[in-house]
C-alpha cells in the first residue's frame, strides 16, 4: 500500500485544508476557554445571587441594596465572560499564527530559491538547480526550471562552440584567399586563372557560410514570407533524389514510396529544403543500406528511414537545437554548423505541423505494423538483414486532410 504524503496533495486543497484547520482550532480553542471559564465563574455568580436575593445575612438587606449588588453580580459575570472570550480568541490566534507561519515558510523556501535562481541566470555556470522537496505544485515549477536551466546551458555551450567553428570556418577560407592575393601582389606568382578560381571558391565558401547563418535567423525571426501553393510531396522528393551526386550513394538503396497522388498546401521553396535536409542527411550517415521515405495515411506522418550509424539517446533530445552537432569535429562537410535541423524544424513548425525523431529502427518495427511490413519486404528483396543496422527515423506529423494549417488535396 502506498505511503500518503501530505505533499502529494495539490497546493489548492492544501491551503483550503489549513485554513479549515485554522478555523476549526480558533473555534475550538475559544469555545473550551470560555466554556471552562464560565463554568467554573457560574456557581459564584448563583452563590451571590442567593446571597442577594434573600439567602443567608441578605434577607435583612435593603431592597435597593438588593438591586444594586444584583447588578454588580451580573456586570462581573459579563467581564468574566469577555475576558474568557478575549482570551480564547488570543491563545487561539498565536495557535493560528503559527500554523499559518509554519506553513507559508514551507511554500516561501523554495520559491525563494527558485527567486534566487533566477536573479543568477545571467550566471549559467554558477546556477543551481532547486530541489524539489515541497509541494505538487511546487515540484512541477522546480522540475521545469531545472529543464529550461539544462537547456539554457545547453546553448550555452553551443553558442561558445559556435563562436569557435566559424571562428574556424572563416578563418581557413580568409587565409587562404589572404595568401594567394598576397603571393600575386609580391610577384610570387602570377593571378593566373587557377589563383583566380582559389580565390572564388573562398569566397563562395564564406558567402555560404554567411548565407545560412543569415536563412536561419530570418526564419526564426519569421521574416521570410510562406508562399503556398498545391505541391506534390512525391515530385518534390523526387527532384531531390535526382540531383544527388550519384558517388554519394553508391551503397545506398533510396527509394521514394510516397503516393504520387499526394498533394499539400505548403511553401514548396521552403519544403524542398526540408526534403534536401532530411535526405542529405540520412546519406551523410548511413554509409550503406537504404533510405526510405513512407507516407503512412492513418497516421498522417511523412517517415524518413535510414539505416545508418543511429542516433545516441543523449544526442536525440538536442537533434533540432541550433548549432548542434553529432559530429563535434570542426568540418562543414562533415558535421556543419549544426543549422540544417534546426532550419527543417522551424520550416516544419511553420507549415503548422510536428516533427520527431527515433532510434533505433527495432523500436518502430516493434510500434508500426505498416512501415515494419514496407521494411521487412524491401530489404528481403535486397537481401539486406534490418538487425545488423541501427538506423534513425525522421517522422513529420499532421500532414492531414484534418489539419487547419495544410489541407491534403
Amino acid at each position: 500500500m502506498k505511503k500518503f504524503d501530505f505533499k502529494n496533495i495539490p497546493l489548492l486543497w492544501q491551503t483550503f485544508l489549513v485554513i479549515i484547520l485554522t478555523i476549526a482550532i480558533v473555534l475550538g480553542v475559544s469555545t473550551f476557554i470560555t466554556v471552562n471559564s464560565v463554568n467554573n465563574n457560574f456557581d459564584n455568580f448563583i452563590v451571590k445571587q442567593g446571597e442577594t436575593l434573600g439567602r443567608g445575612y441578605g434577607r435583612e438587606i435593603s431592597e435597593i441594596y438588593k438591586e444594586e449588588r444584583h447588578k454588580q453580580i451580573v456586570e462581573e459575570f459579563k467581564q468574566t465572560v469577555i475576558e474568557s472570550t478575549l482570551l480564547s480568541v488570543g491563545v487561539a490566534v498565536v495557535i493560528s499564527s503559527v500554523l499559518a507561519y509554519f506553513f507559508s515558510k514551507k511554500i516561501t523556501k523554495p520559491l525563494s530559491k527558485l527567486h534566487d535562481s533566477i536573479n543568477s541566470v545571467s550566471n549559467l555556470k554558477s546556477i543551481e538547480h532547486i530541489s524539489t522537496t515541497g509541494t505538487k505544485e511546487i515540484n512541477d515549477l522546480a522540475i521545469s526550471f531545472n529543464a529550461m536551466i539544462d537547456r539554457l546551458i545547453n546553448l550555452e555551450e553551443m553558442r561558445d562552440d559556435l563562436v569557435d567553428d566559424v571562428v574556424h570556418e572563416l578563418r581557413t577560407p580568409l587565409a587562404r584567399i589572404v595568401g594567394d592575393l598576397e603571393g600575386v601582389q609580391d610577384k610570387i606568382y602570377e593571378a593566373d586563372e587557377q589563383v583566380i578560381s582559389r580565390v572564388l571558391k573562398n569566397s563562395y565558401r564564406l558567402d555560404t557560410l554567411i548565407n545560412r547563418l543569415t536563412h536561419f535567423a530570418n526564419i526564426r525571426a519569421g521574416k521570410i514570407k510562406m508562399e503556398k501553393e498545391k505541391v506534390s510531396i512525391s515530385k518534390m522528393i523526387d527532384e531531390v533524389i535526382s540531383a544527388i551526386d550519384p558517388n554519394a550513394t553508391t551503397n545506398l538503396h533510396i527509394k521514394n514510396f510516397v503516393d504520387k497522388k499526394l498533394f499539400i498546401e505548403a511553401d514548396p521553396q521552403l519544403l524542398t529544403e526540408v526534403f534536401e535536409n532530411l535526405i542529405n542527411n540520412a546519406i551523410k550517415y548511413t554509409p550503406k543500406g537504404f533510405i526510405y521515405i513512407v507516407y503512412e495515411k492513418e497516421k498522417s506522418q511523412l517517415v524518413f528511414i535510414d539505416s545508418g550509424i543511429g542516433i545516441e539517446k543523449k544526442d536525440k533530445k538536442n537533434i533540432f537545437e541550433r548549432f548542434y552537432r553529432i559530429d563535434k569535429s570542426r568540418n562543414v562537410k562533415s558535421g556543419g554548423l549544426g543549422l540544417g535541423l534546426a532550419i527543417v524544424r522551424e520550416i516544419v513548425e511553420a507549415h503548422g505541423w510536428e516533427i520527431s525523431v527515433a532510434s533505433p529502427l527495432s523500436d518502430l518495427i516493434e510500434n508500426n505494423t505498416y512501415l515494419a511490413e514496407i521494411l521487412i519486404n524491401e530489404n528481403q528483396k535486397a537481401k539486406m538483414n534490418i538487425s545488423q543496422f541501427k538506423g534513425s527515423v525522421f517522422i513529420i506529423d499532421n500532414i492531414s486532410t484534418d489539419d487547419k494549417h495544410n489541407k491534403l488535396k
